[in-house]
């Protein structure tokens, strides 16, 4: 699992990721790399990472006054990086707590916050809560099919004191299999259902799998079906006016700019980007830049044009040194998924494996 869009309690830290923690023994947990704070890593107390660690837990921060949250340098002793493992993965083991989770972590100060696709009351998912300090686990979304909607895909994305997300299907019953656009908020535990996708015929958006996005004070996201042609959009919400506004329709014409995403906008230099799982020249998906001041969308690149090439991509794009690095499940030499890297400065992409 991973750990996302974090939030000291005084507001110093901005974010965290993490892989999934396997150890069988106790590491003493955050270990300074620098002597500054600027990144951490998990620290054998042997002094041995690879015997428990899988990979690096980076911390960034506004301000050097950040220390007050994690000391500069040597141990932080409140929890070690195995007992998180362990709650984590217990916490989403057991009767009516959610079996599946697809995505990532959110945190706010010393407690997580995620969702699962299934399992709760009516096995349709679940919002739930984990304390780091005390490791209780707390379901506080049961999602169903009326009205909450049901089995959600993505992330949860903490913004100003709530916690926004979607759900794939559902929302105003059985069969109603759309999905729904929701606030959570977690000061008084109150769950709101802010938008209502209802397809194609509607005119609005269906089935969304990815995760939201913060930009300007506006929440950002898109639906892999519904709207025009049954292709997906890109939608804005505005938490401070509480309005829902379709912003983007994917479509398929003489200039194939794809269709259907299977993911989330990943923010660079004020612009979104993004990829179609399919449409494009070769109809096996595109990456594309849309700019939210502008509402300018343009098509970046056709995916398998040229041979061993990336094919029908599902996920976000991961931004790194001014690049992107992508995944496809299908596509490359042997037609079995590829990691491929695209710079946007010189619209060059490379498949890396």
């Amino acid at each position: 699992n991973y750990v996302s869009q974090s939030e000291g309690a005084n507001g110093t830290i901005i974010s965290a990721s993490s892989s999934y923690f396997v150890g069988s023994s106790n590491p003493s947990a955050f270990y300074s790399r620098t002597g500054t704070i600027s990144s951490y890593i998990f620290y054998s107390r042997t002094g041995t990472i690879s015997s428990y660690i899988a990979s690096t837990f980076l911390l960034k921060y506004k301000t050097p006054e950040s220390k007050t949250v994690l000391p500069q340098t040597g141990n932080l002793s409140i929890k070690s990086a195995a007992t998180i493992a362990r709650s984590i993965a217990q916490a989403v083991d057991g009767n009516n707590v959610g079996p599946k989770s697809l995505r990532q972590l959110s945190q706010k100060a010393t407690k997580l916050y995620g969702m699962t696709n299934e399992g709760g009351s009516s096995n349709d998912g679940v919002l739930f809560e984990l304390d780091l300090i005390n490791n209780n686990y707390t379901v506080l979304v049961n999602f169903n099919a009326n009205p909450n909607g049901s089995a959600p895909r993505g992330s949860l994305l903490y913004y100003n004191g709530s916690l926004y997300g979607m759900t794939y299907n559902e929302g105003l019953g059985s069969g109603t299999q759309y999905g729904t656009f929701f606030k959570y908020d977690i000061f008084n535990n109150t769950f709101e259902k802010k938008h209502q996708f209802r397809g194609e015929s509607q005119n609005t958006g269906a089935y969304p799998t990815g995760s939201l996005t913060v930009y300007n004070n506006k929440i950002y996201g898109m639906t892999s079906e519904g709207r025009l042609n049954n292709y997906g959009c890109i939608f804005e919400y505005d938490p401070n006016t509480d309005v829902f506004t379709y912003k983007i329709d994917f479509w398929s014409s003489s200039s194939n700019p794809g269709r259907n995403p299977l993911g989330s906008l990943t923010l660079y230099n004020n612009k979104f980007y993004g990829m179609t799982s399919q449409g494009g020249t070769g109809f096996d998906g595109t990456i594309f830049e849309w700019d939210p001041n502008t509402n300018v969308f343009t098509k970046k690149i056709d995916l398998d044009i040229n041979p061993n090439e990336p094919r029908n991509p599902a996920g976000e794009l991961s931004l790194f040194n001014n690049k992107f690095y992508g995944l496809s499940p299908s596509g490359g030499a042997n037609s079995s998924g590829t990691l491929f890297e695209w710079d946007p400065n010189t619209n060059i992409l490379t498949v890396k494996h």
